[in-house]
C-alpha cells in the first residue's frame, strides 16, 4: 500500500489514534476495527514516523547487526504494549457497570440482612386493645388525684376505655397542650397514671406482685415480679410482658 495513497492517509491517521501520545482511539469502536482491518490487509505495521519516533544513532554511526535487533525488539515491545493501552481501557469501561452492579446488590443484601435481624429481635405485642365504644359493664372510670389534674389543666377528663388484660382495666384520655393520657386499674384503683405529647407514645409499666396483683394473663400465668408494658400510640394500645426468669 503506497503510504501516500488515501488508504496510505487514513492507516496513518488511525495509527496515530491508537499509538501516538494523545491515543484515543479506545472510545472508537468502530476506527478499532478499521485499524485492525487495514492493517491485517496492509500485512502488518509500517513504521510511521508521525506516529512514533524514529530510533536515533550516535556520532553518526551505523549501527550493528546486535543493536538492530535489540531496537527492532525495544521498538516491537512499545508497539505491543501501546496496542493493549486501548484494549484494557475499553476491558475495563465494559466490565464497571458489572462490578457497580454487583457492589449494589450486596449492599441491598445487607441491608435486608440488617432489616431482619432488627426484625427479629424487636419485642412483640402480646395483645393489643382498641378504644369500646362502651366500656363493659360494671367498669368504671379512674379518678386521678386532684394535683394530676390541676397540672394538667383539666377538672373533669373523658375517659376512653380499651378493655383489659386480665385483670388491669385500661382507659386513655386527653388533656390541654397536646396531651394524651394512660391510665391503668386494678380493682378500681389507679395503679398507673402517665401522660405524653402526642408526638411521643404513652407508656404505662405495672410490675407483677402475687401479694398485690395476680399473675394470671390471657397468654398464661406471668412469673412473679415480671413487668407489663402499656404502649399508647394512635388509637391502640400495645401490650408487652418481661417475663422474669428468675422469680424465686
Amino acid at each position: 500500500m503506497d503510504a501516500k495513497s488515501p488508504l496510505g492517509d487514513e492507516l496513518a491517521a488511525l495509527r496515530r489514534r491508537a499509538y501516538g501520545p494523545d491515543a484515543d482511539i479506545g472510545d472508537d469502536p468502530g476506527a478499532q476495527a478499521r485499524l485492525t482491518e487495514l492493517e491485517r490487509e496492509h500485512g502488518g505495521r509500517d513504521p510511521d514516523a508521525s506516529a512514533s519516533p524514529a530510533l536515533e544513532t550516535t556520532g553518526g554511526e551505523d549501527t550493528g547487526p546486535e543493536d538492530k535487533d535489540e531496537a527492532s525488539g525495544a521498538a516491537g515491545g512499545a508497539t505491543h504494549e501501546s496496542r493493549a493501552g486501548p484494549a484494557v481501557h475499553s476491558r475495563l469501561r465494559r466490565g464497571l457497570p458489572w462490578v457497580l452492579a454487583a457492589a449494589a446488590a450486596v449492599v441491598a443484601l445487607i441491608a435486608l440482612g440488617l432489616l431482619f435481624v432488627d426484625e427479629l429481635t424487636q419485642p412483640r405485642a402480646e395483645a393489643q386493645l382498641v378504644a369500646l365504644d362502651e366500656p363493659p359493664r360494671g367498669d368504671v372510670p379512674p379518678t386521678p388525684e386532684p394535683e394530676d389534674l390541676e397540672y394538667l389543666e383539666i377538672t373533669d377528663p373523658v375517659f376512653v376505655s380499651h378493655g383489659s388484660y386480665g385483670p388491669l382495666k385500661v382507659w386513655t384520655t386527653t388533656a390541654p397542650h397536646n396531651w394524651r393520657c394512660l391510665a391503668v386499674v386494678f380493682e378500681r384503683d389507679l395503679w398507673r397514671f402517665n401522660c405524653t405529647v402526642t408526638d411521643l407514645d404513652t407508656v404505662a409499666d405495672v410490675v407483677v406482685n402475687a401479694d398485690l396483683l395476680p399473675t394470671d394473663a390471657p397468654g398464661g400465668p406471668i412469673p412473679e415480679w415480671s413487668t407489663i408494658r402499656f404502649v399508647l400510640h394512635d388509637d391502640v394500645v400495645d401490650v408487652y410482658i418481661a417475663r422474669n426468669r428468675n422469680p424465686d
